[in-house]
């Protein structure tokens, strides 16, 4: 069998360049592609399930409006009628700090009254226009580079939270070049994180959270479906070899020949597949970690909390897990009141991450016993039991940007050099979240109309 192109990978970020490739005529000529994926199902951690009328989502579940190629994304996929924006309720956000819960500070008069940072910490945050640029050629840690501008008091009250819901990973371990490229660009151009977003402020709308009504598994189920025989499910790919002028693509149930390959497959299966053939890539996306994750959805009668549940949800502060040993808890049916039914509380938690990988893989039993604590210290101690429990676990669940991340993508990217017609996609080149994959694929996409034209290739995939 030939094709032009051959995905192989069919999460969110391969569905995406094959979508782009394939489909969308907007953005040049459509090219012949076949996707294989190893599973028995397209999206890998981007799924959802629909079980009477409550929303179950495997892995991320909503994405900041606001990115072109996510938007196409949803056109091409005839979803853009199914997006959801959050209630009111959603904009109070919590962290859990040493037996209390907080409301995270959105403004400068909040800051001086939450009692969730010390005082001195709340006022070192007014001087950190005064603070200097830190070494630019320096792999500094989140942790490390918010406390030298904001002080040591917002590591573990404010960014450990934050870092642990968006990556599930240690502040002190990720770095900010690579996972906040926007916050150290704004000490670098503006020397001030606050006169930088000052002075970079757009006078349009600010991008809002976003989510589909049936779940973020609804945007890969929409891109598989108009892909439609295109995608191969449950074809596990061996090996890539260059051919002539192409590539050749061995896989369990025979060979299949195309001009260009693109890997979409997580950091540690592009490893394997390009072991033979590149060992420098190999070894640098090898060096990618992953954190784990268990994923614990819950759904409550309204009437076992003795008060409402509302808000977005509840982060654990870094110094406070040995009380409530989760990452978090999103209250779904607050946020998004469709994706609950009525009179129904619908609360989604996070257990594990690089803070307590073991976490992640308790048994069933000492699972459900930490999430149930969690939600009586967040909301209250519920009455009776839960009318369903639904449990995914991701034993590689969110590529975690730690230091050196920009060096390991980048020597895994001379592979497209060295190799001319192959092409690497996926969440742990450019950023994790939904919104980035589409970003990097529809650039990936752009690449390989520029090989299959012109033979011209090139390393480096902008954001």
């Amino acid at each position: 069998m030939h094709t032009q192109v051959c995905v192989i990978g069919g999460g969110i970020s391969g569905l995406s360049v094959a979508a782009g490739l394939a489909l969308d005529a907007q953005a040049g000529e459509q090219a012949a592609v076949v996707l294989l994926e190893g599973g028995d199902r397209p999206g890998g951690v981007t799924w959802s399930e629909v079980k009477e009328g409550r929303v179950l989502d495997h892995g991320p579940s909503s994405w900041l409006s606001g990115e072109p190629a996510l938007d196409r994304l949803l056109e091409l996929a005839g979803l853009q009628d199914q997006l959801l924006s959050p209630s009111p309720a959603s904009k109070a956000r919590f962290i859990w700090a040493r037996g209390e819960r907080h409301r995270v500070p959105m403004a400068p008069p909040s800051l001086l009254s939450t009692r969730l940072i010390p005082w001195g910490t709340r006022l070192r945050l007014f001087g950190e226009p005064f603070v200097g640029r830190g070494d630019p050629e320096a792999d500094e840690s989140v942790a490390d580079f918010m406390a030298r501008r904001l002080g040591e008091g917002v590591v573990d009250r404010l960014v450990s939270p934050m870092v642990a819901g968006i990556y599930g990973a240690d502040p002190r371990k990720l770095s900010v070049r690579a996972a906040f490229p926007k916050l150290w660009q704004l000490e670098h151009d503006h020397r001030s994180l606050l006169i930088g977003a000052m002075k970079s402020r757009s006078p349009g709308p600010r991008p809002q959270l976003q989510a589909l009504r049936g779940g973020a598994g609804t945007l890969s189920r929409g891109l598989a479906g108009i892909l439609g025989d295109r995608v191969k499910t449950g074809r596990r790919v061996q090996a890539v070899e260059p051919m002539g002028e192409g590539w050749a693509v061995h896989t369990d149930e025979g060979r299949i020949t195309a001009d260009a390959v693109v890997l979409a497959t997580p950091a540690h299966a592009q490893a394997a597949t390009l072991r033979g053939l590149d060992a420098q890539a190999a070894r640098a996306l090898d060096e990618i970690p992953y954190a784990p994750i268990a994923v614990v959805t819950m759904a409550w009668p309204a009437e076992a909390f003795s008060a409402p549940v509302e808000g977005f949800g509840v982060l654990v502060a870094g110094d406070s897990r040995d009380e409530a040993p989760v990452l978090g808890t999103i209250f779904v049916s607050s946020t998004f009141p469709d994706h609950a039914p009525p009179g129904e509380v619908l609360l989604r938690t996070m257990v594990g991450g690089q803070p307590d990988p073991s976490g992640a893989a308790l048994d069933e039993q000492a699972l459900l016993a930490r999430v149930h604590a969690a939600h009586a210290k967040f909301c209250g101690a519920p009455q009776g039991e839960p009318r369903l429990v639904h449990v995914v676990r991701h034993p590689q669940a969110i590529p975690q940007y730690s230091q050196g991340h920009l060096r390991r993508v980048a020597v895994a990217r001379q592979a497209q050099v060295r190799h001319p017609g192959l092409f690497l996609a996926g969440s742990h080149l450019d950023g994790p979240g939904v919104r980035d994959c589409a970003r990097t694929s529809a650039t990936v996409a752009a690449q390989v109309r520029r090989w299959l034209a012109t033979g011209e290739t090139d390393s480096g995939v902008p954001v």
